[in-house]
């Protein structure tokens, strides 16, 4: 069994986090998160997260978009319409125009939310990665967490 420990400082000082990852076997790891917050706070920050997903027009995009809000799953998503994308799906290579979301949510709420829009989606394999956000400003932050409740 190996140990790697990691710390980690987010949202510039407000509240940092210790990773422990134990490789127990090749095919087996586990990670132990563990956060703590530094003097003078008295609220302990979530972890937010900026998630993306691609849609093949607006009508998908809306209707998964409204979901995720109404559902309490998303504070917000943006609809960016007209992206390019350039990917090789089946052994060919495919240029699509795509419409991409932009979902403000926290970590609490990503498993229910990657659910959800697989659920909702058209495509057989979709695209749902989430970015976690090291920073921000904290009347927002609050806002998503207020909004999530």
């Amino acid at each position: 069994m190996k140990l790697i420990l990691g710390l980690t400082g987010l949202f510039q000082g407000l509240l940092s986090c210790i990773n422990i990852a134990f490789n127990i076997s090749p095919k087996f790891s586990l990670i132990l998160r563990v956060y703590y917050q530094q003097d003078g706070y008295d609220e302990v920050t979530k972890l937010y997260q900026l998630v993306l997903t691609t849609c093949p027009d607006e009508t998908v995009a809306k209707n998964i978009a409204k979901h995720l809000v109404t559902e309490k799953l998303a504070a917000c998503v943006n609809i960016i319409a007209n992206i390019t994308s350039v990917y090789s799906w089946q052994d060919e290579l495919q240029c699509d125009n795509e419409v991409q979301l932009l979902i403000k949510t926290n970590e609490e709420k990503f498993a229910a939310l990657n659910k959800r829009i697989n659920q909702l989606h058209p495509y057989d394999v979709v695209e749902v990665i989430a970015l976690n956000i090291q920073q921000g400003d904290m009347n927002y932050l609050n806002w998503i967490t207020n909004t999530l409740k």
